[in-house]
């Protein structure tokens, strides 16, 4: 197949030349420049190779056959922090956490995922989050999450009901064969691996989940079933919405407050609101101490810095999009 055709079907999605869906590359680059944004406070662009690599844009070679063509080499990426790095899918981006890839299998998906768009219960958009860490859908582990703090665990050669999704926002396990999985769209993903046992956790903690201790419950439900120690876990954080964009109300911070957290802890979560009785919520800088708390090391804690509600060509946002949010992934599997 000629280097431009290849182009166009993976540019393009799969369409052919001239038809294009709206949630491509091409036209995020158009719309930042239709904004007219100050090139100076845009994203890094990053090119990448299929493996996730910078690349020597300048050192390709221009035979038809070319696997850069495969790629979106121009794709304009956020300049994430030092621990994550971008890695290129067939179904586009994804973030990974450099320290977290010796001890686990994992990623985060991105908008441009068909996950990003699909519809609602569409379980089909779930086989590319399966396949991308090599397992099938039936060996992927999901919840109904419902904003608290219940835990689901699945042990090596335990049997379970691949289609019932329990009432869970933690799933733990020890068990190479399956991946689990968690969505979000504003809200904290946390994946977490144990170095010493190989065990791994995944976990959505929204405010309502921060506020009943999702990293907490994580790091204990480890230890109980897993003989966990905290020392030994390394612990990732996924885009999630910045304390800048998320405004909350005063029946927010109550939850906090009456849930024990100290005044200082609400001092660094909450910040001033522009209106009386309104904070800025750092879900993230919460999820981060709560882990510390529990005793997993400050500098095995590694938040990605990227707010979902800044990123709308990219990152899906509940808070930016409502009803029309789509869902991000966050994945781990234990290595065998």
């Amino acid at each position: 197949m000629p280097g431009s055709q290849r182009f166009h079907r993976r540019f393009l999605r799969g369409e052919s030349t001239g038809k294009m869906d709206g949630r491509d590359a091409a036209k995020a680059a158009v719309f930042d420049f239709a904004r007219r944004e100050n090139t100076l406070q845009e994203s890094i662009a990053v090119p990448l190779d299929r493996i996730g690599n910078p690349i020597d844009v300048g050192g390709v070679e221009t035979q038809a056959d070319d696997v850069w063509h495969d790629s979106p080499l121009f794709m304009k990426l956020p300049q994430t922090a030092d621990a994550f790095r971008w890695i290129d899918t067939d179904e586009g981006p994804a973030l990974v956490c450099t320290p977290l890839e010796p001890h686990a299998r994992h990623l985060f998906t991105t908008r441009r995922w068909t996950l990003g768009s699909a519809t609602p219960g569409d379980a089909r958009a779930w086989d590319a989050v399966a396949h991308a860490v090599g397992v099938g859908r039936a060996t992927l582990v999901r919840l109904h999450q419902v904003h608290g703090a219940t835990v689901v665990f699945r042990r090596t050669g335990g049997l379970r009901d691949v289609n019932h999704l329990p009432d869970a926002d933690i799933v733990a396990s020890d068990d190479p064969s399956l991946a689990l999985a968690i969505q979000t769209a504003d809200c904290v993903p946390i994946l977490v691996a144990d170095i010493r046992t190989g065990a791994v956790a995944a976990a959505h903690a929204g405010w309502r989940g921060l506020a009943a201790r999702v990293p907490q419950e994580t790091v204990q439900a480890l230890a109980h079933r897993f003989d966990s120690v905290p020392a030994d876990l390394v612990a990732a954080l996924g885009p999630s919405i910045s304390a800048p964009r998320y405004e909350v109300g005063a029946d927010v911070r109550l939850r906090f407050a009456d849930a024990g957290f100290s005044d200082d802890d609400l001092a660094r979560w909450f910040g001033d609101g522009a209106r009386p009785d309104h904070w800025q919520f750092d879900g993230a800088q919460a999820a981060r101490d709560q882990l510390e708390a529990s005793g997993v090391p400050a500098d095995r804690i590694f938040g990605c810095g990227l707010c979902t509600a800044e990123h709308a060509d990219l990152l899906c946002s509940y808070r930016r999009d409502w009803k029309d949010a789509g869902r991000m992934a966050a994945v781990i599997r234990a290595k065998g």
